[in-house]
């Protein structure tokens, strides 16, 4: 309040995140001040020297963004309406003193997903059923092996005395499948990722993610549901490759790319007209090699995994050679399938996964029995939500609609949350008492499975109402 009064200001620049809250914060702040001189926002995409100059020469009048502080606006005041006043009804009936029960327009229906999959493994009721794999001669002196699909007691029965007495025609089809390289990082697939392949939790990675970009300048902005550059970032890809050059973490695919000349694939770069709010998580070209000692163990790993992912997008498409293997039993098929990666290219970088190399066999021609195996098998209940799988379920929440329009409006905003939020949900939902996490499972609690019973037609136990109120915003936006 005292800097805007002084006489001597000539501009004010805006410098809070770029997105929706950032602006808000800016928005609530203007609204307490007079302000009498012009102001400007500076959109920032990464914390280095360079993207902060370049953020700053760039910055436009403020009130560019005022569909997206209009949005900020009506975001917050959907939380105190729904979120509010939920759970002050919500705790006045059913919860009390040390008994606060939360409501909002994420949380809740993040929560009866939870729940939702909990009454339904609780109300299954398991189902034996039978498979056969059959074994056969091939074209080498290794045999092959073909698996059924489930069979009943009767039908896997009937067929087994059969087995050995038939003739085997088999069906060969082979594809060469062109595989490109996976879009860049957006935030929950770094979560994702990082949860499955480090075991770090979604808030931990969260945090992690926010010093590599703020503290160390090494990463781009960290919550987007972007998965690509604009076409002025991709200008500086070869800067990036530079700048890992010699750091020890990924010299040989640096050397690849330079002695190679190769380029960066079209796919990951927007060439669509207009300003990207942000741009998908990347390392920056901001002297690596001075901070890297200086990161933990899991800061590294999740920074290599950034770059890992950037560098794929230098190679072209791997070639990916796919063998489908059938045949018939007296009407029940048997199959089996193989994969040879021909030509690895962007796989080189995190490793080229193993072939699966099916024996020799001629489109058409009979092979002859060898032997055969029945197995009982029981069906399983679906399995319990890891962090990694619930965080794609909110991202992913389209499926749990039935409504056609619904589905397409969710898949639009692409699920409950966002990117900057789905980790904190998690968060909130462990603290308040409603899910709790043991080992990497996650369970709903006595608190939400009563909450869901009473509240069974509540329309904060879908994702619509989150998906409705999503798309309004991206309107106002």
């Amino acid at each position: 309040k005292e800097l805007v009064k002084r006489n001597d200001i000539d501009e004010i620049v805006v410098c809070t995140d770029p997105d929706r809250e950032g602006q808000l914060i800016w928005a609530l702040i203007a609204k307490n001040l007079k302000i009498s001189a012009p102001v400007t926002r500076v959109w920032i995409h990464e914390w280095t020297k360079a993207g902060l100059s370049r953020a700053f020469k760039d910055r436009k009048d403020n009130t560019y963004y005022k569909n997206l502080e209009t949005a900020g606006l009506c975001r917050m005041q959907a939380d105190y309406f729904i979120g509010m006043n939920g759970t002050r009804v919500n705790t006045k009936a059913f919860g009390g003193y040390k008994n606060v029960i939360n409501e909002g327009r994420v949380q809740s229906p993040t929560r009866f997903l939870v729940a939702k999959l909990e009454k339904e493994i609780q109300n299954f009721k398991p189902e034996d059923y039978w498979t056969i794999t059959l074994t056969t001669t091939s074209d080498d002196s290794e045999h092959l092996s073909l698996q059924s699909g489930r069979l009943s007691h009767k039908e896997a029965s009937s067929l087994e005395p059969q087995l050995h007495s038939l003739p085997y025609t088999m069906h060969k089809e082979v594809n060469l499948k062109e595989v490109r390289c996976p879009m860049l990082y957006k935030t929950n697939d770094v979560n994702m990722e990082a949860i499955n392949a480090l075991g770090l939790s979604a808030e931990k990675t969260t945090n992690i993610l926010q010093k590599l970009y703020q503290d160390y300048g090494l990463t781009t902005y960290p919550r987007t549901d972007i998965q690509q550059i604009s076409v002025s970032s991709s200008k500086d890809v070869m800067k990036i490759v530079d700048s890992l050059d010699g750091i020890g973490l990924v010299d040989e695919i640096i050397d690849d790319i330079k002695e190679n000349h190769r380029t960066f694939q079209k796919h990951l770069i927007n060439f669509s007209a207009g300003e990207m709010p942000h741009e998908a998580i990347t390392p920056t070209y901001d002297e690596p090699s001075k901070i890297i000692g200086q990161l933990s163990s899991e800061e590294k790993a999740v920074y290599l995994m950034v770059v890992k992912r950037f560098l794929q997008g230098f190679y072209p498409p791997a070639k990916v050679e796919e063998t489908k293997v059938s045949t018939d039993a007296n009407g029940v098929k048997f199959s089996c399938t193989g994969k040879i990666i021909v030509e690895p290219n962007w796989m080189k970088v995190n490793g080229i996964p193993k072939d699966n190399i099916l024996p020799n066999i001629t489109d058409g021609k009979d092979y002859h029995y060898v032997n055969h195996k029945v197995e009982k098998k029981t069906t399983k209940p679906p399995a319990r939500y890891t962090e990694a799988s619930l965080l794609k379920a909110m991202e992913n929440a389209g499926r749990f609609v039935e409504d056609k329009e619904a589905k397409s409006i969710l898949k639009e905003v692409k699920g409950i949350g966002t990117e900057a939020t789905r980790s904190d949900i998690l968060k909130k939902l462990y603290k308040t008492g409603f899910l709790v996490k043991k080992g990497k499972v996650i369970y709903p609690t006595d608190k939400t499975m009563a909450l869901v019973d009473i509240l069974p037609n509540s329309p904060l136990t879908s994702p619509m109402m989150t998906a409705q109120l999503e798309t309004k915003l991206s309107m106002v936006e």
